[in-house]
């Protein structure tokens, strides 16, 4: 039962993820500066390389 639980759990994260970052995605499909300022704020963090990283 544990496992059964701790399987979906790693899968909900993994949807919630994905959701998360579709949403993420759409904000930057209507406003590409909306891109680069959380880029900016996000690297602080080390979460995301800035784009002229790349």
């Amino acid at each position: 039962m544990w496992m059964f639980v701790l399987i979906f759990n790693f899968i909900f994260d993994r949807i919630k993820e994905m959701c998360l970052l579709g949403i993420f995605a759409y904000f930057i499909h209507l406003n590409p500066r909306f891109y680069y300022e959380t880029a900016d704020a996000l690297s602080l963090f080390g979460v995301l390389a800035h784009p002229h990283d790349r």
